[in-house]
């Protein structure tokens, strides 16, 4: 299980603090505080996060019992996480993330069967409590002692584990001995350090081997610089050996594009405009000839077709008679149906009126509508009636049985004894309970006090280098561990600076070193040239020119400036070895680059180490006064205590040990206060709890002078008077409750009984206007009602049907109307048709007629389209040959023969540079940065037929002569390093030396 979070809401002194375990990677949190932080507080969380929160806990100085809230969120190795809170109470101390009651099996997976006592075990001792607590039992010396030492550390065998150590001991050392450790680590200690003297080296050999060294080193140098010449040449061979052939092709291509005519005139797309120009004259042309071909077509077509505009000119109205038509029809259909409808619906509603009221007819219908509007106050008024009577009954019943339980309630009370008070035995007896066990507080603290008391004595005689009374401790002005450990960190710190200076001179020196020798074999191949001599070169050499120009330009007199600048040499010579002074020095710079940079990174590898170098002595300087400085405030830190310190480390473990001495005197004397104060609660609580229980008839002696027998004897007692008090208070509820249900159940009989008698009056006077009887139930009205309901149901349908047959009639004469007049306007030949066929007739000549009207359409657009492709086409023919005109006259031809000469002739030059940039590019591939002018010259220079033999001389110079003796310079010279590392022995000397600390 891993804790990710631990919130402590409200516990101990601590409130909204959270803490946060979380992290990407795997790792070991450590907390860390000062005495009184609260980290033993925020252990004592953790423990009632995952078991729950004591019921008697102390941290509840800040927050009351009921305000403690501990949250957190765990996780298991399976990726399982639970976020949870934990209060104190006896029943749903466990929430969830959402503050719901969360069961408590929940942590089941988290815990792993670790209980809380085995929590305590492993994970719950802190340091002072272990070492002091184990020292005081195992200083007792007795079986008692070790068992109870044995328990609390859950250890099974004191007594094995001591022999065991015991054993163990002896196998580290033994007087006289030579197989356990320690013995073999005196011999080993012994055995380096005649090691380290070994580790001498004479000077003389050293230099000896130095040198060999440096002379290899320069060798290979040599080597390595001739290695890269020959490599360099053979290159340049290899590119010539690929590029003659595209270099003889190119000089090729040249003559051939210089032997055109100059077309500089024409432009770069004359081709591509020229054929342009050819497919938009053809294009046009052919579109010029389908398009009149087209126009032939559709003017024939046009005089074909005829139109009959009268009728399309009466669309809407043709289109509207043709959707009446099928109205009418369906009219003409219905019509026999509707009327039988109508005849059925007056007979059923007749039947209906003679069986509700006999003496109406059908053509009083208004007068059956009137009496049909007191339906809905009627059955309204009827649906009352069910409740009113069920109510009624029920609170007869109900006010029986309540007069029944008052009696039974009040021959109980009489049965049972008299209520006594027992209030103030309730405070005393509570009170004392929250005061917790205090009989076992007591007696734990008498022996707490006892045996810390003797431990803190023997500690007491264990402090060196102090001697003093076990009072005075406590009085002391020890520093705090923070100073202690700041100290030690400080001098650590400092000692680390000083060997760590040390240990960078000595690097910087060797690679100052190392530096001055790759210097040094650079300049024994020759001298190394620099951008600062090439600017001095230049100087000189402006220098003569103004000497030229002043003497045979301006005519003065520079002899004397010209012997100090040039010794006895003339003015033209001085200038010319300036010039060429100059040049050389440029020229090697360039062809010896590599060299020239690795020389002037050396230079300033050099400057920079030997900075380093000195501001590593000023630091080891800065440390050496740092380490004197803090050396005598540590042994000023101790003077006021009288005590000459030893080294940080081995006084932060005297002052743990004397600091647990002083919280060892520190609780001894908190317990003996506790104690004291335990036995006053005491006798206080049993000087209120006696006086009380005998008011109270129960006046029992008991030989104790604890509180827990008293306390026990009051709780049974005051169990008997709860129980007896409870029985008699539920009684007189119940008889209260009882009596003010029979009044209420008394008060609405009455009001149920006068809320029947109105209904019964309303209802009669209903029933007189319909002419029913008072006896009729309202279950009878209801059908009469709905009855009359049907009959005027009935009476409307009929109505209705009625309504729609003089519609239909009228329909039809206006239909026969509008037809007549249609035909006679526009269809005359349609006259004798009856008037359903007539309209038929003329949608078909509508339908006809658009037909006809569309094609015309289509033919009249379809003869501007092709007339407007006619224009355009004769457009583009004219701006094809305004064009061909203008590149005719750019090409300087007279006709277009001569234009298709000039064309043909174009092509191939165009395709000649296009040849010539595509050679030039695998050449400029080929030269790897070289021009391809100074490529060529090169593959001029070379004789074709001996450059595979010069090839493979160079070659072979490289495998069997330049590798062979690099390899054997650089095993050499690698020999010649390990063997001055190995004869190095202040490195391996130290570090003999640190395996002999070590040892």
């Amino acid at each position: 299980m891993r804790i990710k979070r631990l919130d402590i809401r409200a516990f101990g002194h601590f409130t909204d603090m959270p803490l946060d375990f979380s992290s990407a990677l795997p790792g070991l949190h450590i907390i860390f505080g000062p005495n009184e932080a609260g980290k033993s507080t925020a252990l004592r969380a953790l423990r009632g996060l995952l078991y729950g929160i004591d019921s008697r806990t102390p941290d509840n100085f800040i927050h009351d019992y009921g305000r403690l809230l501990i949250g957190g969120h765990l996780e298991t190795s399976k990726g399982k996480e639970l976020i949870f809170w934990r209060r104190k109470r006896n029943v749903g101390d466990l929430l969830d993330g959402q503050m719901a009651v969360l069961d408590a099996s929940a942590l089941t997976d988290f815990l792993q069967g670790v209980g809380d006592s085995l929590f305590d075990t492993l994970f719950g001792i802190n340091h002072e409590t272990l070492v002091s607590g184990g020292r005081d039992i195992l200083e007792q010396k007795g079986d008692v002692g070790q068992a109870l030492f044995s328990a609390g550390a859950g250890l099974a065998s004191l007594h094995g584990i001591i022999e065991s150590l015991d054993n163990e001991g002896a196998e580290l050392f033994k007087a006289g001995g030579s197989r356990p450790e320690l013995n073999k680590a005196a011999k080993n200690f012994q055995d380096i350090k005649r090691e380290i003297r070994d580790l001498s080296l004479s000077s003389q050999t050293w230099k000896e081997q130095e040198a060999l060294f440096e002379s290899t080193s320069a060798t290979l140098v040599k080597a390595e610089q001739d290695r890269n010449s020959c490599r360099t040449d053979l290159e340049r061979l290899k590119r010539i050996r690929l590029a003659i052939s595209d270099l003889s092709r190119r000089r090729a291509l040249l003559d051939k594009i210089k032997s055109f005519e100059p077309m500089d005139h024409l432009p770069g797309d004359f081709l591509e405009r020229l054929s342009e120009i050819h497919d938009k004259t053809e294009e046009a042309i052919e579109k010029l000839r389908n398009a009149n071909s087209q126009k032939e077509v559709i003017e024939k077509k046009r005089s074909l077709c005829s139109v009959r505009q009268e009728i399309f000119d009466q669309a809407e109205t043709v289109e509207a008679l043709h959707q009446r038509l099928g109205a009418r029809l369906q009219a003409q259909k219905d019509r026999p149906g509707l009327h039988e409808k109508m005849i059925r619906c007056k007979t059923e509603a007749a039947t209906l009126l003679n069986q509700v009221i006999p003496g109406l007819n059908l053509t009083q219908v208004d007068e059956i509508r009137s009496l049909f509007g007191k339906r809905l106050e009627i059955l309204k008024l009827g649906n009352k009636y069910a409740g009113l009577r069920e109510r009624l009954q029920q609170l007869e019943k109900q006010s029986k049985g309540f007069e029944k339980g008052i009696k039974k309630a009040k021959s109980d009370l009489e049965a049972m004894p008299p209520r006594k008070d027992i209030a103030v035995l309730v405070t005393a007896v509570a009170g004392a309970r929250k005061a917790g066990d205090l009989d076992s507080h007591l007696r734990t603290l008498e022996l707490e006090i006892k045996t810390q008391h003797s431990s803190a004595e023997t500690e007491m005689k264990q402090l060196m280098p102090w001697r003093g009374r076990i009072e005075d401790i406590l009085s002391l002005p020890l520093p705090s561990l923070e100073t202690v450990n700041k100290f030690a960190d400080d001098l650590r710190d400092a000692h680390d600076a000083v060997q760590k200076a040390k240990q960078s001179q000595q690097q910087l020196q060797e690679e100052i070193d190392r530096v001055n020798t790759d210097l040094r074999a650079m300049e024994k191949v020759g001298t190394v040239p620099t951008e600062k001599d090439l600017i001095q070169s230049r100087s000189r050499r402006d220098q003569g020119w103004q000497f030229v120009r002043r003497s045979w330009l301006e005519k003065e007199d520079i002899t004397e400036e010209l012997r100090s600048f040039g010794g006895e040499k003339e003015l033209p010579e001085i200038y010319e070895d300036a010039v060429i002074s100059t040049d050389e020095l440029s020229d090697r710079l360039r062809s010896e680059a590599e060299r020239v940079h690795k020389y002037a990174t050396l230079l300033a590898q050099a400057e920079k180490y030997e900075e380093q170098l000195q501001r590593s002595k000023e630091a080891e300087n800065k440390a050496d006064q740092c380490l004197s400085q803090l050396e005598i405030a540590w042994r000023e830190t101790w003077k006021g205590c009288n005590i000459q310190p030893l080294s940080p480390r081995e006084m932060r473990i005297w002052l743990e040990k004397c600091q647990e001495v002083r919280r060892s005197l520190l609780d001894e004397k908190l317990k003996e206060e506790q104690r004291q104060s335990f036995a006053g609660q005491i006798q206080g609580l049993r000087e209120t709890l006696l006086p009380e229980l005998r008011e109270l008839g129960r006046d029992k002696k008991i030989q104790s002078d604890n509180l827990e027998p008293i306390l026990t004897y009051a709780e049974q007692f005051l169990e008997e008077l709860k129980k007896n008090n409870d029985q008699r208070q539920s009684l007189e509820g119940e008889e209260r409750r009882i009596q003010g249900e029979l009044e209420s159940a008394r008060k609405d009989l009455q009001v149920s009984q006068k809320v029947m008698a109105e209904w019964q009056a309303q209802w009669k006077e209903l029933l007189e206007g319909l002419g029913m009887p008072e006896e009729t139930s309202p279950e009878d009205a209801a059908g009469a009602l709905e009855k009359l309901r049907q009959c005027l149901e009935q009476i409307d349908k009929a109505q209705g049907f009625e309504q729609r047959l003089n519609a239909i009639d009228q329909h039809k004469l206006e239909f026969s109307h509008d037809v007549a007049a249609i035909i006679q306007s526009v269809a005359p030949e349609l006259n004798e048709l009856s008037p359903e066929q007539a309209v038929v007739k003329l949608q078909v000549l509508l339908t006809e007629a658009r037909k006809a009207v569309s094609v015309m359409e289509k033919l009249t657009e379809d003869l501007e389209t092709t007339e407007e492709d006619i224009r355009q086409a004769n457009v583009a023919l004219e701006l094809a040959t305004e064009k061909r005109n203008e590149l005719r006259k750019l090409a300087r031809c007279e006709d277009d023969e001569q234009l298709k000469e000039v064309e043909v002739k174009f092509k191939e030059f165009v395709a000649a540079k296009l040849e010539l940039v595509q050679i030039e590019q695998t050449l400029t591939g080929i030269a790897e940065g070289i021009p391809i002018e100074e490529l060529e010259k090169q593959g001029l220079e070379i004789d074709p037929n001996s450059l595979p033999g010069e090839i493979d001389a160079f070659d072979r110079r490289l495998k069997d002569e330049l590798e062979p003796l690099i390899r054997d310079l650089s095993e050499k010279r690698g020999a010649a390093r390990n063997e001055l590392q190995r004869m190095d022995g202040s490195s391996k000397a130290a570090e003999k030396e640190e395996e002999a600390q070590q040892a």
